[in-house]
């Protein structure tokens, strides 16, 4: 074979590199297939979709089950340890954890889905309506939460522009 011979693949298809160069342990951010071993821009063997430096995904695995606890039960220690030591207090006091619980759960268990999953397994099925479920359950706990303080701040600014309000006369 001389040099101008020309390759049999057609030029839009990237020339996998010598083993140990590419992407390492890079994954497609649509479907989660290991790219090592590929060409730093191309198409994913798998699904199609075009990867780049720029768009590949480096998965983690999942944490380890004591870990995802302490992660998402932070708060729920807080207002055990505040009840335990406040007694009677403790509704002012672990009030800030009650409410720390379902911002918390929302932002951890959106971290741990980015991180150890697929674009295509986060948004699809079974997951991605678990996503929403959970998503509605926080603000919907968020909000029971926080409305006796709206409630009481809404009397307040209520009877500050109203004083006569409830005078019997």
């Amino acid at each position: 074979m001389n040099d101008t011979t020309e390759r049999s693949e057609p030029p839009d298809q990237p020339v996998p590199p010598p083993a140990g160069t590419g992407s390492g342990s890079a994954r497609c951010h649509w479907c989660g297939y290991s790219l090592k071993g590929l060409a730093d821009r191309g198409n994913c063997p798998e699904c199609g979709k075009s990867y780049s430096p720029e768009t590949v995904t480096r998965l983690q695995p999942w944490p380890s089950a004591l870990k995802i606890c302490l992660r998402l039960g932070w708060p729920i220690i807080g207002l055990a340890v505040s009840i335990l030591l406040f007694g009677s207090g403790a509704l002012v006091c672990g009030y800030p954890f009650l409410v720390a619980v379902p911002i918390n759960s929302y932002y951890q268990v959106r971290s741990l889905l980015r991180r150890s999953l697929p674009e295509r397994t986060r948004t699809v099925g079974i997951v991605a309506v678990l996503r929403a479920v959970g998503t509605t359950v926080c603000v919907i706990g968020l909000l029971a939460f926080l409305a006796p303080f709206l409630f009481f701040a809404g009397c307040l600014i209520y009877l500050s522009v109203n004083p006569d309000a409830f005078s019997g006369s």
